[in-house]
């Protein structure tokens, strides 16, 4: 299947709706998502992601929007199908 999942907790949640952050150029970009359904720690990414996005999975709740990062590992970071 075609289905994006990431880990539950990269989503965070604001008053108008909830986003993730993925790193381009250096920075934390926050993009607002849809979700589907959740299975254990991972949940569906209906729209908002696309497949090679580097996922921001710690630390996120205290970045703002376009902040450049530091990126300390990457391995497990991309958006896979």
């Amino acid at each position: 299947s075609n289905q994006i999942m990431i880990p539950s907790h990269a989503v965070l949640e604001r008053e108008y709706g909830k986003v993730v952050f993925v790193v381009k150029n250096a920075k934390a970009v926050e993009k607002n998502v849809s979700l589907g359904t959740a299975v254990e720690n991972k949940v569906q990414v209906l729209s908002g992601l696309n497949v090679g996005d580097r996922l921001v999975v710690s630390s996120q709740q205290f970045i703002a929007n376009n902040e450049t990062i530091n990126i300390i590992a990457t391995s497990k970071q991309l958006v896979q199908k």
